[in-house]
């Protein structure tokens, strides 16, 4: 359907740029795996496209990051930018996401989203609370894994899986909080 479009102002000192997308894929869907992948590349890691390509290469963001929630099955990229950027940010965020669809990953990105991954899932057994909300999480879908089962998983996605879940993401809705420039100076490394 029809992308929503929501604009809200408040005194910032930057504003906020909210993409919402739906993936189609939740937490117990075989294409869990291989949409944490897509995530990462998109915008969870330090080389991550969103970074790399709209933070540092063209400078339209003070951050930019995406965050994959599995239990509702959506990708919000996210970004705190100068309101005069809107629209050039938008366009970029949401080109790099069609790269990714296209197949421009480069193998180092591919590589280095997994190894990401792998290090998150090792570290789940360093304290009590990351192993309680490891299995908690999956026990409320009924899903039986460990850490190394799912670190073979991500081991097992593939250039070709993480195109091919790609394709199922949609935009959905663009949030806009502008800013007025007046916000707290501290507001700025938020």
């Amino acid at each position: 359907g029809e992308v929503l479009r929501v604009d809200e102002q408040m005194p910032l000192a930057q504003s906020r740029l909210v993409l919402g997308f739906r993936t189609g894929t939740l937490f117990c869907d075989e294409d869990f795996y291989p949409m944490l992948v897509l995530n990462e590349i998109y915008g969870i890691s330090p080389i991550s496209k969103l970074f790399m390509n709209v933070r540092e290469r063209l400078s339209l963001c003070y951050q930019c990051s995406s965050h994959y929630d599995a239990h509702k099955g959506v990708i919000f990229a996210i970004s705190g930018i100068n309101g005069a950027d809107r629209e050039k940010a938008e366009a970029e965020m949401l080109r790099q996401l069609a790269d990714i669809k296209e197949g421009k990953i480069l193998k180092t990105e591919l590589d280095a989203a997994k190894k990401s991954l792998l290090n998150n899932y090792r570290s789940v057994e360093d304290s009590p609370s990351g192993i309680e909300s490891f299995y908690m999480g999956r026990g409320e879908w009924g899903i039986s894994v460990s850490p190394e089962e799912s670190m073979k998983e991500i081991e097992r996605v593939s250039m070709k899986d993480v195109v091919r879940v790609a394709q199922k993401v949609t935009l959905d809705t663009v949030y806009f909080l502008e800013g007025n420039g007046k916000g707290d100076a501290d507001e700025e490394n938020d």
